[in-house]
């Protein structure tokens, strides 16, 4: 990632650790490693949270303005310029407030009426195209994530369900908070998933 700090500040949450043994030991090993690290926090999240509620607890110890929300299973595999998206969102802070990154090559999708305008944006040497919202790996502010789990409430949930919900309904509403901005989409895709849970065989 372009010009992103060579010490960023890493949050890793486990989710519901008391499920599986494996995974406590695994995350004892990761604090081992990381102790004398002052840029890797490791975080227990003794129940399940699911998606939302485990964003806001690693939302507590985040101190930065800006935060990239990454999946385990979601690699990184081609260049992202953080520059720009950094003085993008500065530029337009009421306009663009979330950026994700496609895992295909985005095709466009079709918009109510009253969400077309702003729906493309060149700035920066980048395109963004407004998409529905999605989990996958993400760029925004931590006020954003603060307003997003305030508002979708406390059940434990993916963020997208309710996000979705709220694009169906016709009239007028923040187009730029329930929706995301695919970063670049037709030079995608930018993420590749990866086998997480380890369910498939592969050859190689």
């Amino acid at each position: 990632m372009e010009s992103l700090s060579i010490h960023p500040y890493i949050s890793v949450l486990m989710d519901c650790l008391l499920r599986k043994i494996w995974l406590h030991e695994y995350v004892k090993s990761l604090r081992l490693r990381f102790n004398n690290n002052p840029y890797v926090t490791i975080i227990n999240n003794y129940e399940h949270g699911h998606l939302s509620n485990s964003i806001g607890v690693a939302l507590e110890v985040v101190q930065t303005e800006f935060v990239y929300v990454l999946q385990h299973d979601l690699m990184f595999i081609k260049h992202i310029n953080h520059t720009a998206l950094i003085k993008t969102m500065r530029e337009r802070p009421s306009e663009v407030q979330i950026v994700r990154f496609g895992v295909r090559i985005w095709q466009g999708m079709p918009y109510q009426e009253d969400c077309k305008n702003g729906s493309y944006i060149e700035s920066n040497g980048i395109n963004l195209e407004r998409g529905k919202w999605s989990d996958h790996n993400h760029f925004t502010t931590k006020a954003y994530y603060e307003k997003l789990l305030a508002d979708i409430g406390p059940n434990n949930r993916f963020p997208e369900a309710p996000m979705m919900q709220k694009a169906k309904i016709k009239g007028k509403k923040d187009c730029s908070y329930i929706f995301q901005y695919l970063y670049n989409m037709k030079d995608g895709p930018f993420i590749k998933h990866l086998d997480g849970r380890k369910n498939t065989s592969y050859r190689h």
